[in-house]
């Protein structure tokens, strides 16, 4: 379902844009697909990102039921909980491209140093602190999707192994926002 909102979100803005568009004369007509085409030129490849990401998630599930059902079970938790820690990540790396865009073409390059700094430890500060909470409380945030104490255990263990490296996860996606809001995706 991840991709599919993604694609509708696309399909919504660009019938927004083409809307808009064709309410306008010719001369203004030529400046909007300019805008639409520097739009596509950043929106895809971070679609195309989040969609890889989600899609990889499939493979990875895949896998995971063939060791049956209470490792499929706690897989599932697992990543449920884990997502809650992936979105503010990718709230703080999406802000990062719009003012690494708006610096980039206002040739403030201090600025987009200054951007990737702050983004960098806010979304170091905000993965660390959630995943040291999730970590503390994995039996308890595990329980809310199941009572059964062994699903419950898989998916503290693969919390053990995986959360902790949520942290290298925020220097992909500030440094690939980074990328995008210069114009390089």
């Amino acid at each position: 379902a991840d991709p599919h909102a993604r694609c509708m979100c696309i399909f919504n803005l660009l019938a927004v844009l083409f809307q808009i568009m064709f309410q306008n004369n010719i001369k203004d007509l030529m400046h909007q697909f300019r805008l639409l085409k520097q739009i596509v030129q950043v929106g895809i490849p971070a679609a195309l990102q989040l969609s890889i990401t989600a899609f990889s998630n499939v493979f990875v599930q895949s896998y995971i039921n063939q060791f049956g059902t209470i490792p499929m079970s706690g897989w599932t938790a697992y990543s449920k909980i884990d997502q809650l820690i992936f979105m503010p990540m990718q709230s703080l790396a999406l802000s990062a491209t719009t003012f690494v865009g708006q610096n980039f073409g206002a040739q403030k390059y201090d600025r987009i140093r200054q951007c990737v700094r702050v983004c960098m430890v806010m979304s170091i500060g905000v993965v660390g602190g959630l995943s040291a909470l999730v970590l503390q409380f994995r039996h308890l945030l595990l329980g809310f999707f199941t009572a059964d104490p062994d699903v419950v255990q898989v998916g503290a263990y693969a919390m053990l192994w995986i959360v902790p490296f949520n942290l290298v996860f925020c220097f992909v996606e500030v440094f690939a926002a980074t990328m995008r809001g210069t114009g390089y995706s």
